[in-house]
Formats: structure tokens, sequence, C-alpha cells
């Protein structure tokens, strides 16, 4: 319930010192391994990859630091605020995929010994396609991390009134100056501080929300308010494509964005850090059982907003501009007893960001480096060389980001902003990395046709339809939301576009309107069948003609056994040849038979 006070809660100075305490640990965390790793910094295994003697813990909680931005810890609580649990199936794939990966695929990035995992593409293809793989990988991080910057600075403005570019300069200068003080280990370890931080934020606000609420409606009040506003539910089996969260774009779309998490430079990278293989497989199911417990929790968290408006949504009453916001409006109405709650949240969801952040920093410095300019130089790059072009990197990249940041005011939800930005390059780029793993016969040629194709599909859907949905042509349907409980002295407004739905996508191109989630899966299925294609009209590579490390286990005895039949082929012709022409046929017939 809302009470006709709450417009006057505020962001206390006990808040205020809390969050700014948070940045500076965060800052000290990197310049303490900057300082204690001076020697060995100078080196690029060092700076890149921490040596490769990484520990299990603060890998994987690195690699969790990495993958569960502030946009998860907010969005999915707004996503079942407004649309509901659907999306909460998409745990199953989730879990399907992490053990496919880090059973058949990452074994294969490990024994290479490499920095940049697009340097495997090279081995299996050929340079064009190790390119194709980096460039896309540079583009898709330069577009998702203003994302990561915009979510917590429209927390900080939400209840500070903090202007959102002004924050995300204070937020890009302290991360570009630990990652590049402190190279990996300073990214690693202030990820683990920061994953502490952003768990410690998510359970004491919880913890309190169910509190108050509590004392208002009863503990099964929370789960009965869902209940009755039609929260819980599963997935439709429609095969419409435009339904936003159907079975059918929660499952394959679920496969292909947690594929999409797993097989990517960020987090393969950390991967490539530790010692041994057992380890990386311990640091990877760390990781996703820290996952999926904040994920639930998130879900949660979306039952304790609904029980908190149900009668009286914010953006209704006029409280917040845009639904992103009701986790740090939430927030500020429940600290209002409890100083410094609101900044220990504020400063969790700073913390994600520059964790998120200062992981792509990082592995764009390797990226940049590794596939472009050690392989373009005519010689030898000096240490001091390589010094300049990582650090150079990290710097020009993460000042990009500020002026960036407007392309997030535009997004009906983050969640969505971040899944369509996604599905652009990731889906290509993916579906080269199976062709590689899983098709011996794809030669380079057919895999960068499949990836550019790939590319320019998705690139045209998820831009025209941002575009659409920023222009009020495509609207999604919400779960009814209610204005009935505000008190009179709100300003009560009602998004007409949600009444008038079938009006307005009338004037998009129905490709525009499949769900978000089939935007990976798309992706990777346009790259495949192209490449196919391809290697029906052109050829591809002969069965054994690739390196069997590079390629999966589940298909080394397959090719095996096609080897073996085609020898054998061979040495029964060759014999046929040398009988009396008369008796050829005959042996021929037999052999068919």
């Amino acid at each position: 319930m809302i009470s006709a006070d709450v417009a006057s809660q505020s962001f206390a100075i006990t808040d205020g010192v809390i969050l700014i305490l948070m940045l500076v640990i965060s800052m000290c965390i990197g310049f303490y391994h900057g300082y204690a790793n001076r020697k060995t910094l100078k080196t690029e295994a060092e700076y890149l990859m921490g040596g490769r003697n990484m520990s299990v813990v603060p890998v994987g909680m690195s690699i969790l630091a990495s993958t569960l931005s502030a946009i998860g810890l907010m969005g999915v609580q707004t996503e079942m605020y407004l649309y509901g649990s659907t999306f909460a199936f998409s745990f199953f794939p989730f879990l399907v995929t992490a053990l496919v990966f880090n059973k058949y695929i990452l074994p294969i990035f490990y024994s290479l010994n490499i920095t940049s995992m697009y340097h495997y593409l090279e081995k299996r293809f050929d340079r064009r396609v190790r390119l194709f793989g980096s460039i896309s990988f540079l583009i898709l991080s330069t577009l998702y991390m203003p994302i990561l910057l915009y979510v917590p600075s429209l927390s900080l403005n939400q209840v500070t009134g903090t202007n959102v570019n002004i924050t995300s300069a204070i937020l890009v200068s302290i991360v570009v100056l630990y990652t590049c003080v402190g190279g990996f280990r300073a990214t690693v370890w202030t990820d683990v501080f920061q994953t502490v931080a952003m768990f410690g934020a998510i359970i004491v606000v919880l913890i309190k929300g169910t509190v108050e609420i509590s004392d208002e409606m009863g503990f099964e009040g929370i789960f009965r308010s869902t209940y009755d506003r039609d929260r819980y539910e599963f997935p439709t089996f429609n095969i419409d494509p435009t339904i936003r969260h159907s079975f059918w774009s929660i499952t394959f779309g679920g496969v292909g964005y947690c594929g999409y998490i797993f097989c990517n430079q960020n987090v393969v990278q950390r991967y490539l850090s530790l010692p041994s293989i057992e380890k990386v497989h311990r640091a990877a199911w760390l990781s996703v059982g820290i996952f999926v417990t904040i994920y639930f929790l998130s879900i949660y968290g979306g039952s304790l907003l609904l029980a908190t408006f149900n009668d009286c949504d914010p953006k209704m009453a006029g409280l917040i501009r845009e639904h992103d916001q009701l986790i740090p409006f939430f927030v500020l109405l429940i600290s209002r007893n409890l100083p410094g709650l609101a900044g220990i949240f504020i400063g969790g969801m700073f913390c994600a960001a520059l964790s998120s952040m200062s992981t792509f920093l990082n592995s764009m410095a390797a990226v940049v480096l590794e596939d472009f300019f050690k392989p373009l130089s005519r010689k030898d790059l000096s240490m001091r060389a390589k010094n300049w072009i990582m650090r150079g990197v990290v710097v020009v990249f993460g000042l990009l980001c500020v002026p960036l940041t407007a392309i997030a005011e535009k997004s009906n939800t983050i969640m969505q902003l971040t899944n369509s930005f996604e599905g652009v390059t990731s889906g290509s780029v993916l579906g080269i990395f199976i062709l590689g793993i899983f098709f011996p016969t794809i030669n380079g040629s057919c895999a960068l046709v499949g990836g550019i194709a790939g590319l320019i599909l998705m690139g045209w859907i998820s831009f025209s339809a941002q575009t659409a949905i920023a222009a009020g042509d495509i609207v999604f349907e919400t779960k009814p939301l209610s204005h009935e409980g505000c008190p009179d002295l709100f300003n009560i407004t009602v998004n007409l576009n949600e009444t008038s739905l079938e009006a307005e996508r009338s004037y998009v191109f129905p490709l525009f309107r499949i769900s978000y989630l089939f935007y990976i899966p798309l992706g990777i299925v346009t790259t495949v069948t192209v490449a196919f294609l391809m290697r029906y009209l052109t050829g591809g590579n002969k069965p054994g003609d690739v390196d069997a490390t590079l390629i999966s286990r589940l298909v080394h005895s397959r090719d095996t056994d096609v080897n073996e039949i085609a020898r054998s082929q061979d040495i029964i012709e060759e014999k046929i040849d040398l009988m009396p022409k008369d008796e050829r046929t005959l042996s021929r017939v037999k052999i068919t038979k």
C-alpha cells in the first residue's frame, strides 16, 4: 500500500556515505592488486589472464558477476511484476546448456591454451572467421556496456534526482581507473567484493520488504496477491512466434541465450585463467549455483513488488517515469525506518554494474591485442607497446559508454533491450562456434557466409523492432495494473497504448513482432542453414581434414568410422582395378549388395 507521505522520502546522508564507501573499496582493491603485482603486471599473461594460476572461488564469483549485472538483478523483478512468472521457466534450459557446455565445449577451449576464444576460429577455419567473431564481440560490448551504466544510474536518479549522464561518467571513471591499474586480478577480486555486496543488498532488501509487507497482509498474503493478480502461470504452448513469452520462445530462446552466456569471451577468459580443467569445472558449477539462487530470489522480489503496489502502480500514480525505476522506489519506500538501506541497495547495484563493465573492458583489451594488433603487426610488439594498447582500449571503450547511455532511455524494458542487442551478433557467432565444434565438414568460407547472413538478418530485425518500440508502434500488453488504491493527491495517468494494441501492431512488419527470445536461435539457425547451403554449392572439408582436438568428442567416433569406411573403399577399388575387365563389374555388384 502506498501512503500519501511516500513522496517525501529521500536519500539520507547515511545512504550516501555507504554508497561512496562501496565505490572507494572497489577502487582500493584495484589499486592494491596493481601495486602488489606491479612487476608482473607488465606482462600480458598477468594483465589479461592473472598468470593462469587463479583460484576456483574468486574466478567462480567473477564469472557470476560478469554475467549477472544490475540488469539481471532489477530486470527479473520488474519482469515478474509486469508480465508474470513465465520467464522463470528459462531456468531449465539454462541448466541443460550449462551441462552441455561444461562437458563438451569448454575442454576444447582449455586445451588450446589461448587468450582470445576467437583464436579458436582461426585454428578451425581461417583468419577471416576469427576477425568476424572478434568484431562482433566488440560491437556487442560497445552496445551493451551503456545499458550496464544506465540501470544503476537510473536507480540513483530515482532516489536523489542526480542526472543519469553525470552518474554514468563517474562510474566510468572509477571502473576505467582500477581496470587500467590492476589488470585481470583487480577485476576478479573486485568482482568478489562486488558479488558479495550485490548478494547482500538483495538479501537485506528482501528481508526488510518481507517484514514490512507481512505486518500488513501476512507472509502468505505476498503469494496470494501475486496469484490474485494472475502472475503465477505456465508458459502457453501457442506456437504464435509474436507471443512475448511462450513455452517455445522460452525453451529455444533460453538455450540460445544461455549458450551465449557461457560461450563468450568474458566467461571463457576467466575459465582459461585457472591452472587445471578440474578447477575449471568446479568454478563453472559454483557460478551456476549462485546464479540460480540469486535468480529465484529476484523472482520472489517480483512478488514483493506486486504485493506492495497491488492497488497503486507507481507509474500510474506519477511517482516514477518508467517501470525500470520500480526497484529503487520500492527500496526507498521500505527504508523509512532503516537508515542506510537505500545506500546498501544502490551500492549493490553500482557494484554489479562495475563488475560487469570491468570484465567487458578487460576482455575487449584481450581481443583487440590478440586478434588485431598481434596478427597485423609486421614485427613482435614490445611489452611497452602492448601495455599502451591494453590500457588504451580500456580508456577508449570506457569513455565511449557515456554518450551511448541515451540508447537505453528509449527502451520498453531493460531486460528486453539487452536480449535484443545480444541477439544481433550472438546468434551468428554462436552458430559459427557450433559449426566449428560439431560439424567438421564445414570450412571457413561456408562459416563466414553463414555468419554474415545471420548478422545481417538479426541486425535488421532487432534494430527495426527497437525503432518501432521507441516510436510506440509496438506495445507489449502487461498484466493488469491497478491505481484504485492510490491517494487522491497523486496525478493518475493511464497508458492508452496498452488498450489499443491491435491498432498499433497493424503498422509493423510481421517479422519485427517476433519475441525477442527468438533472436539468438534465429541467428543460429540462419548461420547454420546458410553454411550448409554453401557447403552443398561449393563443397566443404573432407572427413579427417580437421584437427581432432578442435571438434567435440561427440563427433570423433562418427568421423573415425567414416574415415575407416572411406579408406576401406579406396583399397577395394584399387584391388578391383587390377582384376580382369570381365570380373570388375561382377565384383562391384557384389560389393554394392
